[in-house]
């Protein structure tokens, strides 16, 4: 997504105001993962970056399993807000680098758009996903965007 880079495995430092999504897989380990690195923000371990929330890539096609609920919950009830966001997998993208990927979301696009950014018209069919954003991804970006449009405010607000 536009807007916001990639900080690897570290949380940003730096004077301007950092707002964070951490992202993980939703396997027991990426799920304790993510618990643990929430509850470091929680804890103020992490500075003065603020934690937007969670988004989970799916790792395989379906829901989380029953044997990770407890995890899941824990993770819900640590982040802030319950913002836990969750992209499907999408198979064609397992097979692609990052640049072969349909353009990167940005805010002005809104929803409903093509990897070129043209509007796409009349019903919905089938999406290429290496051609086009996915709804189910482009409704993450517009949520989380939203989410951190309103911290940045909060913080700005404050400072």
């Amino acid at each position: 997504m536009a807007p916001f880079a990639d900080a690897g495995q570290v949380i940003p430092a730096a004077d301007d105001p950092a707002i964070c999504i951490l992202v993980a897989n939703p396997h027991r380990a990426g799920l304790r993962a993510a618990h643990r690195a929430v509850l470091q923000f929680g804890t103020g371990a992490a500075g003065a970056a603020t934690l937007a929330g969670v988004v989970l890539v799916s790792d395989c096609p379906g829901r989380v399993p029953k044997a990770l609920a407890g995890d899941m919950a824990r993770l819900v009830e640590a982040a802030p807000g319950g913002n836990v966001w969750t992209i499907p997998h999408i198979p064609a993208w397992r097979t692609v680098v990052p640049d072969d990927l349909p353009a990167a979301w940005e805010p002005s696009m809104g929803g409903d758009l093509t990897a070129g950014g043209a509007r796409r018209r009349g019903r919905r069919s089938r999406v290429d996903p290496l051609r086009e954003l996915p709804d189910e991804v482009t409704h993450v970006a517009e949520e989380i965007f939203t989410r951190c449009k309103s911290l940045f405010t909060r913080i700005n607000q404050a400072g």
